[in-house]
């Protein structure tokens, strides 16, 4: 068909271009073609990719607030609570001195106060919370300790205990609690 027997129009939508023509020989066929537009955004994928994105952000908040992330989450009010306990924190052989001024009264909610005993001061303080607030952060898997991390992926047994019970760090701490917090080469 030569370009004197074909009339077409063209018509765009979102991801095609849609060409209809009607040939002008005897037989006065119409047909319909179509071709793929690069100049447009498939939404379709774009949909898909907003959803994917937003599951992603909506996890990733769901683990940083179940391993006690700082943020707060349910702990409540300065001054709801009072309650004491002790931590133990050993790396590699060396025991942390929960003494040093850098760990006094950081956070209103959980900090030491210079007897060697932590105090939480608000209800549902975990153990996360209370770490992360001290500039220590601990996962089940990890610590993070004056810069270094410390993972069972690098070759690091971590062990993080309650009253000799293995805990996660979204553990809430109870009155008279003792804390051990281990990192050792494995």
């Amino acid at each position: 068909m030569t370009t004197a027997e074909r009339r077409s129009t063209t018509r765009t939508t979102t991801s095609r271009t849609w060409k209809t023509y009607t040939r002008t020989n005897s037989a006065r066929s119409t047909g319909v073609e179509w071709e793929e537009d690069d100049g447009g955004l498939p939404t379709g994928q774009l949909a898909v990719a907003g959803v994917a994105i937003g599951i992603v952000a909506l996890l990733g908040g769901v683990l940083v607030l179940s391993i006690g992330g700082g943020g707060g989450g349910e702990v409540g009010a300065a001054g709801s609570a009072h309650y004491h306990g002790t931590i133990q924190m050993n790396v590699l052989g060396d025991r942390v001195d929960f003494t040093q001024d850098q760990y006094q009264l950081q956070d209103d909610r959980f900090h030491f106060e210079g007897d060697g005993r932590w105090h939480a001061h608000a209800t549902g303080v975990t153990l996360g919370y209370g770490m992360e607030s001290l500039g220590i952060g601990v996962t089940d898997s990890s610590v993070r300790f004056q810069g270094t991390n410390y993972t069972e992926a690098d070759g690091y047994a971590i062990s993080v205990t309650v009253n000799g019970d293995t805990v996660s760090p979204g553990y809430t701490l109870q009155d008279g609690d003792t804390v051990r917090i281990a990192v050792e080469e494995s």
